[in-house]
């Protein structure tokens, strides 16, 4: 059996890794010490672990940890990108990692497509403008999700997986994504606009919603026009998996692991060719 070891933020540990997915892993690895943050890592911990199982808080795969970790061959990241974690010692290494990104798209693409419907219906816009006049706003005619026209701006695993949802329900698509292979565009359904295009409508167009989940910085700084746009809503960050739905991603490093003991091929490994075009 595999040495293997927990190591994340303590707090959301259970949030990712529940009963079910620890059974899963356990199946493979023998992990005798409780789950740990990454402060508490010591060259004894980790001198015969085979894989590291972790997420947020997952300590940085540096050329200390590795001298310490000469059996490290694997780490499963239940979380998004791997950029806080990998370094040109580990590539060079050869240690494997796998990531819970194209499980948390899902998490993500299920908050985009909820705002982009009620979007279109213009919800907020109704709801705002309710709040400013103190009255009900009369509907306007004419409008709906069928036919409408949606624009991505990145085809990556959260826009893919939004793109998907939206293909049921009858909209037209375009995407910006100057890293997507035109075929798979087509694939998914959507024709590649360029940005310089897609910022000039926005300029012309101040009719646009915007319902903005991710800023830079974040959050936005007190005064900060997006919070007093009439057309702009900010949510703080909710895309992403939050409680119990971080168990996805759990679930997905222990179909990993079952992969990697099986000898099959890893389906959500990153490579380091791919860093310059992953997030």
């Amino acid at each position: 059996m595999l040495c293997g070891l927990y190591v994340m933020e303590p707090r959301w540990f259970d949030d990712v890794y529940g009963p079910a997915e620890r059974a899963s892993i356990e199946r493979h690895l023998d992990i005798a010490t409780p789950p740990l943050a990454a402060a508490g890592l010591t060259p004894d911990l980790l001198a015969d672990v085979n894989v590291l199982v972790t997420g947020w808080g997952a300590p940085r795969l540096d050329a200390e940890l590795l001298a310490a970790a000469p059996k490290l061959r694997l780490v499963l990241y239940g979380a998004g990108s791997v950029r806080p974690v990998v370094t040109a010692d580990s590539w060079a290494r050869g240690v494997r990692i796998t990531c819970g990104a194209v499980a948390n798209a899902e998490a993500v693409a299920e908050f985009a497509l909820s705002q982009i419907l009620y979007a279109l219906k213009h919800g907020w816009r109704y709801v705002l403008e309710s709040r400013r006049a103190g009255r009900a706003v009369p509907r306007r005619d004419g409008e709906g999700v069928a036919g409408a026209l949606v624009g991505l701006t990145s085809l990556g695993a959260a826009g893919r997986a939004t793109a998907v949802l939206l293909a049921r329900h009858g909209v037209r698509l375009q995407a910006y994504d100057p890293h997507v292979d035109p075929a798979v565009a087509a694939a998914l359904g959507v024709r590649l606009v360029d940005e310089r295009a897609l910022v000039d409508v926005l300029r012309r167009r101040p009719d646009l919603f915007a319902v903005l989940d991710v800023t830079d910085p974040e959050p936005p700084p007190p005064g900060s026009p997006l919070f007093s746009l009439p057309n702009v809503v900010v949510t703080p960050h909710l895309a992403g998996s939050l409680g119990l739905e971080c168990r996805r991603m759990g679930q997905a490093m222990a179909d990993e692991l079952d992969r990697y003991v099986r000898g099959e091929p890893l389906r959500y490994e990153v490579f380091e060719s791919a860093m310059d075009t992953t997030a």
